[in-house]
């Protein structure tokens, strides 16, 4: 391996690191301001879901891939095993760029989460594909875009942050902590 390969290969295993501290700092805030109450959902929890993080309960998980075990195996653009109105609190990190369908998405949210609940959200920005065989990476999502998403789905953006060594206008990640629209309930 060259010399340059290698300090690339350095230089972007502590930066992932660096995203992955920001994203569990970020999720603790929220919980610890009370943003987030049970029950609590993490949709695409993956291998290393956020329930450290997240001091209320009961927590339930999300995931495809049943490995995991997850409370719910199931894609997040299709929910249908997850009771409407059940949460009032879903956590999304480093999710939707996966997503082929994030309108579909957000929509399974706002079905499963209760009047007035939260979702946060965490997502990259200025970060390198990281496509596997069994994940895409179909999206990088600007602020007004995520939010305009969001909007759509019935939701107020609440609070965004914008997080990364580069500047304001090339953040890695991008964090939003978004409400469901009560009228949006009540008529859906």
């Amino acid at each position: 391996v060259s010399q340059s390969r290698y300090t690339w290969y350095r230089y972007d295993f502590w930066l992932k690191r660096l995203n992955r501290y920001r994203i569990r700092r970020f999720i603790k805030r929220c919980s610890d301001n009370g943003l987030i109450n049970g029950p609590v959902l993490d949709a695409g929890a993956g291998y290393r879901s956020n329930e450290p993080e997240v001091s209320a309960r009961p927590f339930h998980t999300l995931d495809s891939n049943e490995d995991f075990n997850p409370t719910y195996v199931g894609d997040i653009q299709c929910m249908d095993e997850v009771p409407s109105r059940k949460y009032n609190a879903i956590v999304c990190t480093e999710v939707l760029e996966h997503v082929a369908r994030p309108d579909y998405a957000l929509a399974e949210c706002a079905r499963v989460l209760r009047p007035n609940g939260t979702l946060v959200i965490t997502i990259p920005f200025w970060f390198g594909i990281h496509e596997k065989p069994w994940q895409k990476d179909y999206y990088r999502y600007t602020p007004s875009g995520i939010c305009y998403l969001l909007k759509q789905a019935g939701f107020e953006v609440e609070f965004l942050e914008t997080h990364g060594w580069r500047g304001e206008s090339r953040p890695d990640n991008i964090f939003v902590v978004a409400r469901l629209n009560f009228v949006h309930t009540l008529i859906s």
